[in-house]
C-alpha cells in the first residue's frame, strides 16, 4: 500500500505485529520499488507499506516530499509595529444654549391695599413694541401682588410652548409663589400653614399649569425695581397706564 502521509500508515499498519514500511522520497522511486518487490510476493499475514513524506511549505504552500526538498526563504526579521498614537476623541460642539425670549413684566395698583384700588399689568419687550400690553387687572382683588402675577401668566399665554422664555419681574412675592412655597401648599391641598386659604390660588395654579404643559423652558430672572433698568420701567408704565383705564 502507498500512503502520502507517515501518521496514516502508521494508523493501517498498527495492528500487525511486524509490520514495515518504507520511506521514499517521490513518488515515482515507491512505486518503482513496489513493481520490483511484487514478484516476490508480500510477506504472509503481515501488510507491506511505503510512505511518502510529504509536506507543504509553510511560505508558498507547495507540496514538498522530503525534507530536503524544502529549502526555506530567507527570512525577514519582522518589523516592530510601532505603538500606535493615541486617538484624540472627537470634538463634540457644545450644545447651544437655548436663545430665550425675554419678556419683562409688572403689576401695578392705584391705592393699592385701600379700598377703591384699582390695578393694572403691563408687558414689555420694547419701545413702541406692538406685543406691549396695557390692560387693568378686570377680576379679583385689585392689588399690586395680584397684578404681578397676573402679568406673568398673561407674557406665558403670549407665546408657543415650545419658545424658551425669560420673564423678568422685580416681584420676589411672585418668583417665591411660582418656585418655592407652590411645592407646601400643594401638599396641604392648597392650605398654608395656618391653614388659611392661599391668595391669588387661581392665578398661580394658571401659572404652574402653562408651565407644565411647556416644551420650551421658563426662566424667572429677578430685576430691582424702579432703577433705571429700561425693561421694568417699561413694564411698569404699561401698569400704571393699564390700571388708569378702570377710570375712563
Amino acid at each position: 500500500m502507498l500512503f502520502s502521509y507517515r501518521a496514516i500508515c502508521q494508523q493501517q499498519v498498527s495492528e500487525y505485529s511486524g509490520a514495515v514500511h518504507k520511506k521514499f522520497t517521490s513518488r515515482f522511486e515507491a512505486e518503482r520499488f513496489i513493481q520490483e518487490t511484487s514478484t516476490q510476493g508480500p510477506l504472509p499475514d503481515i501488510p507491506q507499506s511505503v510512505t511518502i513524506e510529504t509536506t507543504k511549505c509553510v511560505y508558498c504552500g507547495k507540496l514538498i516530499y522530503s525534507d530536503s526538498d524544502l529549502i526555506a526563504p530567507k527570512l525577514v526579521p519582522p518589523v516592530k509595529p510601532k505603538p500606535a498614537l493615541p486617538v484624540k476623541p472627537k470634538s463634540v460642539p457644545p450644545v447651544k444654549p437655548a436663545s430665550y425670549e425675554r419678556v419683562y413684566t409688572d403689576g401695578a395698583a392705584i391705592n393699592n391695599g385701600r379700598p377703591g384700588a384699582i390695578a393694572g399689568i403691563g408687558v414689555y419687550f420694547g419701545p413702541n413694541d406692538p406685543r406691549n400690553i396695557s390692560e387693568p387687572l378686570w377680576d379679583g382683588n385689585q392689588t399690586n401682588q395680584r397684578a404681578e402675577l397676573a402679568a406673568i401668566l398673561c407674557a406665558l399665554e403670549m407665546f408657543s410652548p415650545h419658545t424658551p422664555l425669560e420673564i423678568c419681574t422685580d416681584s420676589q412675592y411672585s418668583i417665591d409663589c411660582i418656585r418655592k412655597w407652590n411645592h407646601g401648599w400643594k401638599k396641604n391641598n392648597w392650605k398654608t400653614a395656618t391653614g388659611g386659604d392661599v391668595v391669588n390660588v387661581d392665578i398661580i395654579q394658571g401659572i404652574l399649569e402653562k408651565i407644565q404643559v411647556r416644551a420650551g423652558p421658563v426662566k424667572l430672572t429677578k430685576v430691582r425695581g424702579h432703577s433705571g433698568d429700561p425693561g421694568n420701567d417699561g413694564a411698569d408704565q404699561l401698569a400704571v397706564l393699564g390700571a388708569n383705564k378702570r377710570t375712563e
